[in-house]
C-alpha cells in the first residue's frame, strides 16, 4: 500500500510540471505570434504583397477566435496567392 501511495505522489508533480510546460509554451507561442502579426500591421501594402499577403490576411489573423492557429492562416493565404 505504501508504494502505490508514493508511486501516485511522484507521478502527480510530474503532471503539473507537464501542465505547467504546456501552457507556458502555449503563452509563449501565442506571444510570437502577435508580436509578428504587429510587424505585419505596421508593413505597407507593398511590402505584404512582396511576401504574398495582403492587410485583409493580416487583420482576419488578428480578428482570429482565440485558440486559433495565427501564423497557419497567413500560410495558408500566402500559399493560395503564391500557387
Amino acid at each position: 500500500m505504501t508504494t502505490i501511495t508514493e508511486s501516485r505522489a511522484a507521478a502527480r508533480p510530474l503532471a503539473l510540471s507537464s501542465l505547467v510546460a504546456a501552457m507556458a509554451g502555449r503563452f509563449g507561442a501565442y506571444r510570437r505570434s502577435r508580436r509578428i502579426l504587429r510587424e505585419f500591421a505596421a508593413m505597407e501594402d507593398h511590402m505584404l504583397k512582396d511576401i504574398g499577403l495582403t492587410r485583409a490576411d493580416v487583420l482576419r489573423a488578428t480578428l482570429a477566435e482565440p485558440g486559433a492557429d495565427r501564423m497557419a492562416m497567413l500560410g495558408r493565404a500566402r500559399n493560395r496567392r503564391m500557387a
